[in-house]
């Protein structure tokens, strides 16, 4: 009867014929609602790029690096079929171009040991996109190439949207090849072409200052640090040694300090030395020396370029001889030395940029109206030099001449 009885119903659901009752039954609950983030974020869609990067022969691998590191030479056949196997990671690098929030959501409590795996992987694939844009400019597919060189672009300015001087110089490192080959082809671009070009160029986001960097830099560092020391003596006890405790944190920085040395390490010695001599509150000094030498570079790179150089070298000359460890005083420092990084190779980096950006927007300027419409850069005239086919851009800076060759010497 009971059989009988689940027949009729599934006959009558079959045929549409159903009491309320039988409806109220079958009716299906609402799906559950799929949430979409309000906000897109650039960086959640880099990571697909990321993950659709191949998985390359290791000849695959030669004849690409071979093309990247030529960059005149032509695109062969025999690359165009590596570079197709990038077509998903280049498509979500263009979905990224287009969307403005990018947060890598870093944990920047953990310090030294912060995670930085899209900064490689940035890199790496920044560089093969500027390839496929050199294969689209030779064969004349000129709107796609400068779509590669933008979401390259983008990509390099997304990577600086972190405040960590590791970001600003992949940044730099990545415009730079990308502005010099796209310099290289401004001239054959037609007058729209050039037209959509600066347009685009003024929509890229802007990037951490290398001041700003230092700034966040010296704070997480000093934070971390001070849970480290206080994590140590808890971890010792009452009676807590100050050498094990300046060599734990020198260990968890990744600079191992032997207290042990051997005799014929006279440097090593003196360290060990001055180490026995720490109190608690030397360590703590430390620590806050540390967190004024960073509060000194952020003040001095926020200074104007020109006035920037003098300073950078008379901090690193005095951080070059506290290295001596000639006494307790130059003890202080040495969470600096073990910590801080050259800075004036980033401050240098920083200015170039800074000036091979404008280069590149006079260059468009220069195609449009002539060499006479060249204008100062931080009160600096920019030097014209015409080419067999283009011309150079040369700017005089106070790390060195910045030169733009746009289009071919030859």
């Amino acid at each position: 009867m009971k059989r009988m009885t689940n027949l009729l119903i599934l006959g009558s659901l079959i045929s549409g014929l159903s009491s309320t009752h039988l409806r109220a039954e079958v009716v299906p609950q609402s799906p559950a609602v799929v949430k979409v983030a309000t906000v897109p974020n650039a960086a959640v869609i880099y990571w697909q790029a990321f993950y659709a990067i191949p998985n390359l022969t290791e000849e695959q691998k030669k004849v690409l690096e071979a093309a990247i590191s030529s960059d005149k030479a032509p695109v062969s056949d025999e690359l165009k079929p590596i570079l197709a196997q990038y077509r998903i990671a280049f498509h979500e690098m263009q979905r990224a171009r287009h969307v403005t929030s990018c947060d890598w959501q870093l944990d920047m409590s953990a310090g030294p040991e912060l995670l930085l795996p899209h900064v490689q992987k940035l890199r790496d694939l920044s560089r093969v996109s500027l390839l496929r844009a050199r294969q689209r400019f030779a064969e004349s597919e000129k709107d796609a190439a400068i779509d590669d060189v933008l979401a390259t672009l983008k990509m390099a300015r997304d990577c600086a949207s972190s405040p960590l001087l590791i970001s600003i110089l992949v940044d730099a490192s990545i415009e730079k090849a990308a502005i010099d080959l796209l310099a290289r082809q401004l001239p054959a671009l037609t007058k729209d072409q050039q037209d959509r070009l600066e347009k685009e160029l003024a929509l890229l986001p802007p990037t951490v200052t290398v001041a700003t960097a230092i700034q966040w830099e010296g704070e997480i560092f000093g934070t971390w640090l001070k849970r480290k020391l206080e994590a140590e003596i808890r971890q010792q006890g009452n009676s807590p040694s100050t050498e094990k405790l300046f060599a734990a944190l020198c260990l968890s920085m990744g600079v191992p300090c032997n207290l042990d040395p051997k005799p014929e390490d006279r440097q090593g010695q003196r360290l060990a030395e001055l180490i026995k001599t720490l109190s608690i509150a030397d360590i703590d000094a430390q620590i806050k020396q540390l967190s004024d030498d960073f509060n000194t570079l952020a003040q001095i790179a926020s200074l104007p370029f020109d006035q920037r150089k003098a300073k950078v070298d008379a901090f690193e000359k005095s951080i070059e001889a506290a290295r001596q460890l000639k006494d307790k005083a130059d003890l202080k420092r040495c969470l600096t030395i073990t910590v801080l990084p050259s800075i004036g190779n980033v401050i240098t980096r920083e200015e170039q940029l800074h000036i091979r950006r404008q280069l590149l927007e006079q260059a468009l300027r220069v195609l449009r109206e002539g060499e006479n419409s060249l204008t100062p850069i931080d009160g600096k005239m920019v030097r014209y030099q015409k080419m067999a086919n283009g011309f150079e851009l040369n700017f005089s800076s106070s790390s060195g001449d910045v030169i733009l060759k746009v289009g071919t010497e030859g």
